[in-house]
């Protein structure tokens, strides 16, 4: 085949692209990158996963493998951290200075001898100035700290780890406050650092916004940490559903240098978890102040009132004394004449209506004595007439009684037997037809001069 003459193994293919390799990056170089992912071993080696991705749509352009000896790696870990003041791990950008190697068995990879935390540092400022940006453009970044935290702040959600020791800070510090305050609280449990911290943040924000109504302030509490475990709190999407959140948000994370985005964007940044919970307190000494003041306030105005009306009703019984007593005389006059002329028709009324009387009560007694005659008459009528009824009942009663005195007589046994009859008992039962008995039963006749014992000899039907 055609081309055959130049054909190479991998090896040699390998070989040819790591001299090639070597020839062109024959001095280290300095690399742009974000750290993908990061493990030690138990040897101290640090070997780093290394992509470029897109700005725009975050899309992987490039990966390369990347490996910082033991050696290195304990002088460069603490001096970025103690420069940086954050952890170097994973999601990083970092620029490290390498030496290009390749390895037919392993492939590209990078030796890293030394790392520049400045550019860690300013790439970290523009992605928290570029959030700031964004939440300002989009009009959100001033929504939470317009709305007014109520007084007193009775009910609130925390956002905090349970475990955490500021989430015990603060909550000591409320169920402790020397006043007494009465506070309601509700612990929303979240990751509050590492790379699950702002979809764990975000998560325990909807769960409140879903019963919003119960709650009047949300606070969000964290011990003191190095920046890169707060990196969660500059995290646009945890900023922006803060910072457009119903009800007025309060941070307390635990850090002095910094201010975080998360604090910006809240209606009130305190310094820490303690600092929080004394704020919700001042609150209610607030409302107290408020309440007494108002009291206070209420009680003066109305003392100043009273004292007005006082004065005022004073000089209106001044000005109204002279026409009382000059209206009281002219009533008493005509109070006077009224009652004379009132006692004079009285006297005339109660002699019309003696008259009166004495003529009813002559009528009523005559027409009572003639309706007297009328019911005594009545009754002696009705009298007769319910004796005569009554003695041609008990007569007819007689006369049926007598009917059956005699029926019943004629069905008497005594006279039956009288007659030539006679009575047959079996067992001391009446024998009523011959099916009753059987031959060599003994049995009772019964007759009028006495009683007669015998045995069936025979039967005929």
């Amino acid at each position: 085949m055609e081309g055959n003459a130049n054909r190479l193994t991998l090896l040699e293919l390998s070989e040819a692209i790591q001299q090639t390799l070597n020839n062109a990056f024959s001095k280290n170089v300095w690399v742009v990158c974000e750290i993908s992912e990061l493990n030690i071993n138990r040897n101290g080696h640090c070997y780093l996963d290394l992509v470029d991705k897109d700005e725009n749509s975050a899309t992987l352009k490039a990966r390369v493998r990347a490996t910082i000896w033991a050696s290195t790696f304990r002088m460069l870990r603490p001096f970025f951290e103690s420069s940086t003041n954050r952890k170097l791990t994973a999601g990083l950008k970092v620029l490290l200075y390498c030496s290009v190697s390749y390895h037919p068995l392993y492939g590209l990879a990078l030796n890293v001898t030394d790392i520049d935390p400045s550019y860690t540092l300013g790439e970290l400022e523009n992605q928290r100035r570029a959030t700031i940006e964004k939440l300002i453009n989009e009009g959100v970044f001033e929504m939470n700290k317009e709305l007014i935290i109520p007084i007193p702040p009775k009910r609130v959600a925390i956002i905090s780890s349970g475990t955490a020791a500021g989430f015990q800070d603060f909550t000591n510090q409320i169920d402790n406050n020397p006043a007494g305050y009465k506070v309601e609280y509700k612990l929303f449990d979240a990751v509050v650092q590492g790379d699950q911290a702002e979809s764990s943040i975000v998560a325990a924000i909807n769960q409140i916004y879903f019963e919003v109504d119960r709650w009047d302030i949300v606070a969000i509490i964290r011990g003191g940490g190095s920046q890169t475990d707060l990196s969660c709190f500059d995290n646009y999407t945890v900023a922006t559903n803060i910072a457009q959140f119903p009800i007025p948000v309060i941070t307390g994370i635990g850090h002095e240098k910094d201010v975080l985005v998360a604090d910006l964007v809240a209606n009130t940044r305190l310094k820490t978890p303690t600092a929080a919970a004394e704020f919700i307190l001042e609150k209610f000494d607030e409302a107290s102040y408020f309440l007494t003041e108002a009291v206070n306030g209420f009680t003066q105005e109305a003392k100043n009132l009273l004292n007005i009306e006082k004065l005022h009703i004073m000089q209106q019984q001044s000005q109204l004394f002279p026409s009382i007593i000059q209206t009281l005389l002219e009533e008493k006059n005509w109070l006077s004449g009224a009652t004379q002329k009132a006692e004079e028709l009285i006297v005339r009324r109660i002699i019309s209506e003696k008259n009166l009387l004495s003529l009813t009560t002559q009528r009523i007694w005559s027409n009572t004595q003639n309706q007297i005659e009328k019911a005594k008459h009545f009754l002696l009528t009705t009298s007769n007439k319910t004796r005569e009824v009554a003695l041609s009942q008990i007569n007819k009663h007689r006369v049926n009684i007598e009917k059956k005195e005699i029926r019943i007589e004629s069905i008497n046994p005594e006279n039956v037997l009288k007659r030539g009859y006679s009575i047959t008992l079996k067992n001391g039962k009446l024998l009523t037809s011959v099916s009753e008995v059987n031959k060599g039963d003994k049995i009772k006749t019964i007759l009028m001069e006495g009683n007669i014992w015998s045995e069936v000899d025979s039967i005929e039907k």
